[in-house]
């Protein structure tokens, strides 16, 4: 998330700077200004560079709890200070580019437990068991706490 933030000095761009009316060098930055209630993040497993393809499959350690708030512009409001996400689900592809087979690991509140699900099969697993390889879409979940 950090890296996304930094500012991309846009080489060999130049545009008029509707602020001084220079021509000057372009930059982009990405800034995030509200977060929304269920934060979706895919992992990039899928590379594409001209006739190559391939599957990445480096493992990805994500965190259970997630603190946006040092990355939200002007921090939102006083009351959106403590920004916290929980993980709730994590989608898996097993396979290859061409095909494969998709599971998900989920946390239930009420039980207190995380679960796997595989076609038709239920099972009751792990955190530890949902960060894997295979890991490729995380759901994550904004905490009500303030």
């Amino acid at each position: 998330i950090l890296n996304l933030q930094l500012i991309d000095h846009l080489t060999g761009s130049l545009r008029l700077c509707p602020v001084c009316k220079e021509v000057r060098e372009a930059s982009k930055q990405l800034e995030i200004w509200k977060l929304p209630p269920v934060m979706i993040i895919q992992l990039k497993r899928f590379s594409f560079e001209g006739w190559a393809r391939e599957k990445i499959e480096t493992f990805v350690d994500f965190p259970q709890t997630l603190d946006m708030s040092p990355h939200v512009k002007d921090n939102q409001t006083s009351s959106d200070k403590h920004l916290q996400y929980k993980l709730q689900a994590v989608t898996h592809h097993m396979g290859y580019m061409g095909g494969g087979h998709y599971t998900s690991t989920a946390y239930n509140s009420k039980t207190d437990a995380w679960f796997n699900f595989d076609d038709q099969f239920v099972s009751r697993t792990t955190i530890d068991a949902a960060k894997a390889n295979s890991s490729y879409i995380l759901f994550y979940v904004r905490s009500e706490k303030a």
